[in-house]
């Protein structure tokens, strides 16, 4: 069988209804030397490059397709036709390894995998894989290596059945190529600059740590999830939870964020609630 290059997997995605998932990355050292840089070396410039290319050189259509949050992805599926591909920046700051508890999350990575009927070619970028919540690090088919500005190298992620153990998959790198890259055009650049900038802005609205440090923050039970609503009753309820219990339910991600915000105290191997949460209606 010949051997078929990015591109390739690309045009079988949109022309003949499959769905690739690629996450371009910089930090960490595949086959070219990496300077390890984390942030600035083109990421976001090398996935707008790409995905102008499916567009056919169209960057309105590139700038319509370009999300930062979960929400925005909810918009691509929604459409009432099969999106080409679209750009999720910076996935880090929403689906990152400090969602590893969220349940929605891993509900919503799964989903995921069921969406080929709305779009063909979704890309990512983040500093590494590492950095992504675990059924985002392996959701991808391909990662795209930024080791320094302007050059790029193509690993695909082969899943390997390991005959020894049947029951086992192994994951293996295989290079696919490298190629230079250009900067975007002015223009473009301008309108990355203030569309990140926006969409920063909007999550760092939604940031607990910036609100938990604001003068006179009092505990506000509109900052609560529905699910710890449910498990602050549970735990007013019954007096206290072990962490054992909280653990075996899957619910240590919603008990931390909770004693984050003050709704909750540990004693000891217990969660209970906070004297200053003692006296909230809900």
């Amino acid at each position: 069988m010949t051997e078929l290059t990015l591109l390739d997997y690309m045009d079988l995605a949109i022309l003949k209804n499959y769905m690739i998932s690629i996450l371009i990355t910089s930090s960490a050292q595949a086959k070219l030397p990496s300077l390890g840089f984390d942030y600035g070396p083109g990421k976001s410039t090398l996935a707008l490059w790409f995905l102008n290319n499916i567009y056919a050189g169209n960057w309105e259509k590139t700038k319509d397709n370009c999300i930062a949050t979960p929400n925005g992805c909810k918009k691509i599926l929604d459409r009432g036709y099969r999106t080409t591909g679209f750009l999720w920046d910076d996935m880090q700051m929403t689906v990152g390894k400090h969602q590893a508890h969220n349940l929605d999350v891993r509900e919503f990575a799964y989903y995921l995998t069921t969406t080929r009927p709305y779009f063909a070619i979704m890309i990512g970028t983040a500093p590494h894989r590492g950095m992504l919540q675990k059924d985002f690090r392996e959701f991808f088919h391909f990662e795209i290596i930024v080791p320094q500005r302007g050059i790029y190298e193509v690993q695909q992620l082969k899943h390997w059945i390991d005959f020894k153990n049947p029951t086992q998959i192994k994951d293996r790198l295989k290079y696919k190529g490298e190629s230079p890259f250009p900067s975007l055009p002015p223009d473009i650049q301008v309108w990355y600059d203030n569309w990140r900038d926006e969409n920063n802005r909007k999550i760092r609205s939604k940031l607990r740590i910036f609100k938990e440090w604001e003068e006179g923050n009092e505990l506000n039970i509109e900052r609560l999830s529905d699910k710890e609503i449910v498990l602050f009753k549970q735990i007013r309820d019954d007096g206290h939870r072990t962490r054992q219990a909280i653990w075996q339910s899957n619910q240590k991600g919603l008990a931390e964020r909770m004693r984050v915000l003050g709704f909750l105290e540990r004693e000891g191997n217990y969660y209970i609630i906070s004297e200053e949460a003692r006296n909230l209606t809900i």
